[in-house]
This record gives structure tokens, C-alpha cells and sequence, in this order.
């Protein structure tokens, strides 16, 4: 059972029981709930509470185990939309601005209905959608630097609004001034230096100067510092950290061709003494992005959809001070991957289908990248788990070639574990 109540400050103000019995007993499974509320006007916090039935054994201590709550409003259950088509969000010479719709539900079977009114700078426009559900109009030449977008989905049929979403693109005069500039282009190809490159990394935790050798040797081409972006140290020396000591990092991972995707995970103040979080982050893109090393922004880490605002306005923050690379975030919850798509220019699919037990398979993996594939193309990088140490040569590559189907033009394997567990043998396979 479960229950939902809402509050002003110390006072409730409503909420809902809910005697209907869910869930599973197996150790191994897991069920989803999904539950509809209204919450008051007023600003509330909100309490969720699950309940355990206790029937015939009242002496025994039960535990209830739950994960990724998530609260998503009613009007994104049939649509999404999001900004696609764009160069790490900089708009070309036509001022082509592009919005994806991602439908669910029964607005799927009304699509010749569905129109999207598109608001840019104050010049407005009404589009329909081309076969993947795309909406895309040319405002001619717009000017250098940040501009609002605004965007509606019609159903002209019922005269609704099914969902909205705003945004900020960008305009720079010439985006190909730094050598290693990188970008997704329109088939989800990683573009560095204007050629296509496969990607092909490994995510990374306290390196030394002979991890970074070591993965060179493997053939891996980028690494995704799992860390903190304020406890960086790819070189695994010690001492406080400094925009110095980055940039000495990045210098020898480009001594041995590495890229690196920056971790900016965590809202963190104090960095080299700087309360300020937001101009901690914004020194820190100055400092990196003409860095040949630099592939890309690591920003979210299978990251829930009330902190999507703050993730967005880092993604905006990047494209404004360095137009020249994309941001990446990775999740494995089908349910967000439509809201993920707002918030980066590259999306990493991070399942785990294959576990000691038995009864696990690749069929998971493919189930779940299945709702990927329903939705409009977007680019797409597929993460492998080849930690484990009982995996195969055989099931890695079977892993990695079930994110080929799906159309992934990018891989980044986790992972090349911490200083105290390091295993070069599985890296190598």
C-alpha cells in the first residue's frame, strides 16, 4: 500500500491512501507503481510513504526497498518535447531551429491532428511534423548570442495544448576557430575535427600516468573520469585541486590520444576557494574548452527529472561559453529517456543485463533499447557493463553489438575500476 500528503511548511493540506497491495516478494524482481495526483496551488512539499501488510507473522521485521522515485506532470505522460538538430545547440546560417516530439499513449494515433507553434526571439510559426516527429523552420539570419525558444504542441482536433518546453539555442558566427572541436551530426555521428570518428572509451576513476598508458595500449580513445568534477585527478597525484592541475591532466591524457569527457556532475562550492557555484563552472569551461583532449561535458549521471531545470541551464551555460563540444548524459530508465533528450546533445544507454544469477540475459538490454528506437532518432552512445569480472570476451562483445542494432554510433564501457580494484585484464579484453 501507499499513501501521498502534502504539506505548507508543518501543515497538511491533502493527500490520498492508497489500500490497493503491490509490489513483489522475489528477491530479484521489481514492480512499477505508477500513481496520479492533483497537488494543491500553493507551494507544498510532498511525502510518499509505502506500507508493509503484516498478515499472519507480526513478530517478523520486513523491509520495504524502493528506487527512483520519480514525479513527472500529467502533461508530459503523452508528449515531450525537447530541441534536436541542433550543433551543441548553436543554430547553422538559415537559423534552422529544430524540436523532436516524443508521443506516448493515445496522442500516438491523432498525429495528422498535432501542430507545434514555435516561438523564436518573438517571430512565430505553425509547423507540422516530418516522419520522425520532428518540427523544423528557418528564421533567416539571427544574431549572434543567446535566444529564447518557445514551443507548443496543438491538437487542432480537441484544441489542447499537449505539451510545452522552452529553451535557449545559440548563435556563433564560426564554429570550426579551435582545433578538436566535436560535434553529433544528423545521423548521430560523432564529428571531430569535421571527420566521423566511432568513439570507443571507458569510464575511469583515480588514474595514473601508467592507467592512461595502459588504456592507450587497449585501444581506447576517450575516458569519462567517474568522478567529481572537483575531485579530478586522472594523473592520481595529491593536493587541492586548481583549473591548473586540470589542465595539466587533460595535457597527458593528450600524450597518450586520450579524450576526455568532463565530469560537471555535482553543484559544488569552494573550488580554489570560490564560494560561488555558478562562476566555478564557468571558469572551469573557459579554462578547458580550447583543450585539444576535451571530447565532450559529462553533466548527468542517471539524474532525476526534478533536477532537469538546473541540468538544462548547465547544458545552455556550456553552449553559450564554448559552442564548440557537446554535452553527454547517461541513464538506463526508459520512462526519462524522452526528458533525458533535453538536456544534452548525446545520450548513453547504461544498462546492466548481465549478473552472476543465472537467469539474466542480453534479452533485457534489448527490451529496454526498444523504447529508445520508438522514439525520434537522437544520438546515441550504448555504455556495455564489462566490469564484472565473469564476463566473457564473448558476452562483452555480444553486450556492445545489441547497442549496434539499435543504432549506437558510440561506446563508452564501464569501467576501469577505482586504485583498489583495478583489473587491466578485463580493460584488455
Amino acid at each position: 500500500m501507499d499513501c501521498n500528503r502534502f504539506f505548507q511548511g508543518e501543515q497538511y493540506v491533502g493527500g490520498s491512501y492508497n489500500p490497493e497491495i503491490f509490489g513483489t516478494t522475489a528477491p530479484d524482481e521489481w514492480t512499477k507503481r505508477r500513481y496520479r495526483f492533483t497537488a494543491p496551488e500553493k507551494g507544498i512539499s510532498t511525502f510518499v510513504g509505502l506500507f508493509i501488510l503484516q498478515e499472519d507473522d507480526k513478530t517478523r521485521v520486513k523491509e520495504a526497498v524502493w528506487d527512483d522515485l520519480t514525479v513527472i506532470p500529467a502533461s508530459e505522460r503523452s508528449a515531450v518535447l525537447y530541441p534536436t538538430g541542433f550543433r551543441n545547440m548553436q543554430t547553422d546560417e538559415m537559423g534552422t531551429v529544430s524540436v523532436g516530439s516524443a508521443l506516448f499513449g493515445e496522442l500516438n494515433q491523432c498525429r495528422e491532428h498535432l501542430r507545434l507553434l514555435l516561438d523564436v526571439g518573438g517571430e512565430r510559426k505553425l509547423l507540422s511534423a516530418d516522419q520522425n516527429g520532428i518540427y523544423s523552420a528557418q528564421f533567416g539570419k539571427i544574431p549572434e548570442g543567446r535566444i529564447k525558444v518557445k514551443s507548443w504542441l496543438l491538437d487542432t482536433c480537441r484544441k489542447t495544448i499537449e505539451a510545452k518546453h522552452e529553451f535557449h539555442c545559440f548563435h556563433t558566427n564560426d564554429l570550426n576557430t579551435i582545433r578538436g572541436s566535436v560535434w553529433l551530426d544528423q545521423h548521430g555521428r560523432t564529428i571531430m575535427d569535421g571527420k566521423p570518428r566511432l568513439p570507443v572509451g571507458i569510464y575511469t576513476m583515480d588514474l595514473t600516468e601508467k592507467d592512461l598508458e595502459i588504456l592507450s595500449e587497449c585501444g581506447f580513445d576517450f575516458i569519462i573520469p567517474y568522478t567529481l568534477t572537483l575531485n579530478y585527478r586522472p594523473v592520481g597525484s595529491q593536493g587541492k585541486n586548481t583549473y591548473n592541475r586540470i589542465l595539466g591532466a587533460l595535457d597527458v591524457c593528450r600524450k597518450y590520444n586520450l579524450r576526455v569527457a568532463l565530469p560537471l556532475l555535482n553543484e559544488q562550492a569552494g573550488f580554489e576557494g570560490n564560494p560561488d557555484r555558478e562562476s566555478i563552472y564557468r571558469k572551469m569551461i573557459e579554462t578547458v574548452r580550447c583543450h585539444p583532449s576535451l571530447l565532450c561535458y559529462f553533466t548527468a549521471d542517471e539524474v532525476t527529472l526534478e533536477k532537469h531545470a538546473r541540468k538544462q541551464r548547465r547544458r545552455e551555460q556550456i553552449a553559450e561559453l564554448d559552442p564548440f563540444h557537446p554535452v553527454f548524459v547517461n541513464d538506463y530508465v526508459p520512462d526519462r529517456f524522452a526528458q533525458q533528450r533535453r538536456i544534452c546533445d548525446v545520450f548513453g544507454y547504461d544498462i546492466y543485463p548481465i549478473t552472476e544469477s543465472k537467469n539474466t540475459s542480453l534479452a533485457a538490454s534489448s527490451a529496454e533499447l526498444d523504447h529508445w528506437r520508438k522514439l525520434p532518432p537522437f544520438p546515441l552512445w550504448f555504455i556495455p557493463q564489462a566490469w564484472q569480472g565473469w564476463l566473457t570476451h564473448r558476452q562483452m562483445l555480444a553486450h556492445a553489438l545489441s547497442g549496434v542494432v539499435f543504432g549506437a554510433k558510440g561506446f563508452a564501457l564501464y569501467s576501469y575500476n577505482t586504485n583498489t580494484n583495478k583489473n587491466p585484464e578485463i580493460t584488455e579484453k
